[in-house]
């Protein structure tokens, strides 16, 4: 069964808001640095007009850095809510796929072994029909999930599988791979 599986999958958008923060973190280095030298710098020159010039330019510079790190926040948090909320759309429809994948799964375990008598195996038959009708009656939902995943997953940065992602899926070969 792979119900309650989909939580293995986390939003890998969540790197990229890391990977900014981690650029801004970097540079807040080089900005402190330099708000620290020229308060060292405007210290020297007490009460001069070049020390006030220096003092506005620095001023200026904190202002302008704190407003672009609210800026980057805020556009790290929009897109952090868009791919949640996509991810979270994706996650339903997906569950509700696998949900009907294991009843179908569960209904043609139940018909097992194939074959014997004939009204049996018209029985089968007509089992296997139904089946197929559903299949194809789900068909633009699957797809629309599948496109749906895909157009997500090629918006995210490439990672290794986790390892419970690895488990899973030795699980369904070797559960699907049985004669």
């Amino acid at each position: 069964h792979l119900n309650g599986r989909i939580s293995v999958f986390a939003p890998v958008n969540v790197c990229a808001t890391q990977e900014l923060q981690a650029e801004i973190d970097a540079h807040q280095e080089v900005q402190r640095g330099l708000d620290d030298g020229g308060a060292r710098v405007v210290a020297s020159l007490q009460g001069t007009e070049p020390a006030a010039q220096l003092q506005r330019r620095l001023d200026n510079m904190n202002r302008r850095w704190a407003d672009l790190k609210r800026r980057a926040l805020t556009i790290s948090r929009a897109r952090l809510d868009r791919d949640t909320e996509q991810w979270g759309r994706l996650g339903l429809s997906l569950e509700e796929l696998i949900a009907w994948v294991d009843l179908k799964d569960s209904e043609l375990a139940s018909e097992m072994p194939i074959g014997g008598e004939v009204a049996i195996v018209q029985q089968q038959l007509d089992n296997h029909r139904v089946f197929r009708r559903d299949l194809t009656g789900n068909e633009p939902t699957i797809f629309n999930a599948l496109e749906a995943a895909h157009m997500f997953l090629a918006e995210q940065p490439i990672e290794a599988p986790t390892e419970p992602f690895l488990e899973q899926r030795g699980t369904c070969c070797r559960r699907h791979s049985k004669p």
